[in-house]
């Protein structure tokens, strides 16, 4: 998760003294060691040539310099933080009111993608603020208090994120491979129990950042947000635990719905064709299916969910991939060098990081529901107040127009009347 990384070690400091520390806590939001700041993903190199930090990054030695390609992937990294965080964030607020709307709120996926919005926001806000505090002078994220809470949020969202893609694409599944039983389970009643039970889980599963870290200090009179070294061995048996609960058990339930789902689709494709192949009943199948494409929002609906779990799919499974072979790297004893497979991580995690940012392009892309009452509610209601400004400003210079015509004929009578 992002506190995972937070503290440095001085240059005095050797390899193989690092490589001791060199753990997996969280579920690979910033990083995916300990004892380094969120942007040096896996040790790839030293940070402190620009803010004038002497530490170097765990598992390197000092003397190593990094090379050229590696500082280009370090200032794309740093930059893409916060430009993802800030747009991201401002994306999926405009989605969350979006789906809260009178249109859309009536509907079970409406609330899903509404929570997922919002524990996605939750996300960002605690990413950019373990940026802040690890790349710039504002010690923001290096504070007691705030250092757990902000833990605890990056780890209880991401839960909340992964697990509603989850009931996302169960829902999606019902619609297309068991239509007739939408009206019992796609309720939005049985939403909210389903939302509200995974806030409850998550929160249980979760706290345990709140007792388990701390502001320490280190080597220079830094202090930094990381976790308690003699609770390592409780940190680790989270770590598997939630390496379970937010990447393999969802990773394989989303897979094997998509497959259902893909079947389904095939299947009715198919079945479609061999109607059409039937000259006499051509007319009345063709008539039939505008009819009912046009009197009903499912085939919308499903192509906007079936989206939402690919596109989670696609840029959360390369990262969840490097993660999972370097703890087996890790824990296997093996040294971690700035390699092919490191830089591979940092930019599959720059995808990573987009899966919670670029919810608002995926849903305006495929969701046609959603782009007409975006549309209306933001754009045309933009459009609306510029009219209704300019309608205004029209009405007064007329109005004003036709009292100085009305004013020059009484100005005509007072002259005669004095003359």
């Amino acid at each position: 998760m992002l506190g995972d990384h937070t503290a440095f070690y001085s240059d005095i400091l050797t390899m193989e003294t690092a490589t001791d520390q060199y753990y997996i806590i969280g579920n690979d939001t910033v990083n995916t060691t300990l004892r380094s700041p969120p942007w040096q993903s896996t040790s790839l190199w030293s940070n402190g040539n620009d803010s004038g930090n002497t530490s170097t990054a765990v598992g390197m030695n000092s003397t190593q310099n990094p090379s050229i390609a590696i500082q280009i992937l370090y200032r794309i990294h740093l930059g893409a933080i916060p430009a993802t965080a800030i747009v991201g964030t401002i994306g999926n607020l405009l989605a969350f009111f979006t789906f809260i709307s009178k249109p859309l709120r009536r509907t079970s996926c409406s609330l899903y993608l509404a929570a997922r919005s919002m524990s996605d926001t939750g996300f960002l806000l605690s990413l950019l603020a373990t940026w802040i505090g690890d790349a710039t002078t504002f010690q923001l994220y290096h504070r007691d208090g705030i250092c757990q809470i902000v833990l605890f949020l990056t780890y209880f969202c991401g839960f909340l994120s992964v697990w509603l893609v989850v009931l996302i694409t169960v829902e999606n599944y019902i619609r297309i491979c068991h239509p007739f039983t939408v009206a019992r389970f796609c309720t939005v009643q049985k939403a909210k129990g389903f939302i509200l039970a995974l806030c409850i889980i998550g929160v249980i599963l979760y706290h345990f950042p709140l007792w388990l870290s701390a502001v320490m200090e280190f080597p220079g009179g830094k202090r930094y947000c990381n976790y308690i070294q003699k609770y390592i061995t409780i940190t680790r048996v989270f770590t598997f635990g939630d390496m379970l609960l937010t990447l393999v058990i969802p990773s394989i339930a989303i897979i094997l719905l998509m497959v259902g789902i893909t079947y389904s689709l095939i299947t009715s494709l198919k079945r479609q064709k061999r109607l059409k192949q039937n000259s006499e009943r051509v007319k009345s199948q063709r008539s039939n299916g505008k009819k009912a494409g046009g009197s009903s929002p499912q085939a919308k609906v499903t192509k906007m969910l079936f989206a939402v779990s690919f596109i989670f799919l696609v840029l959360n499974l390369p990262s969840h991939a490097v993660r999972l072979r370097v703890l087996i790297l890790t824990y296997e004893g093996e040294p971690q060098k700035p390699n092919l497979d490191q830089m591979l991580q940092v930019i599959f995690q720059i995808l990573y990081y987009l899966s919670f940012a670029v919810n608002l392009g995926v849903y305006l892309a495929c969701g046609d529901n959603f782009r007409k009452v975006f549309l209306d509610k933001y754009v045309s209601c933009v459009l609306r107040s510029k009219y209704m400004r300019r309608k205004s400003e029209v009405s007064h210079t007329s109005f004003t127009n036709i009292r100085l015509e009305a004013a020059e004929p009484m100005k005509e009578e007072e002259t005669s009347l004095i003359t």
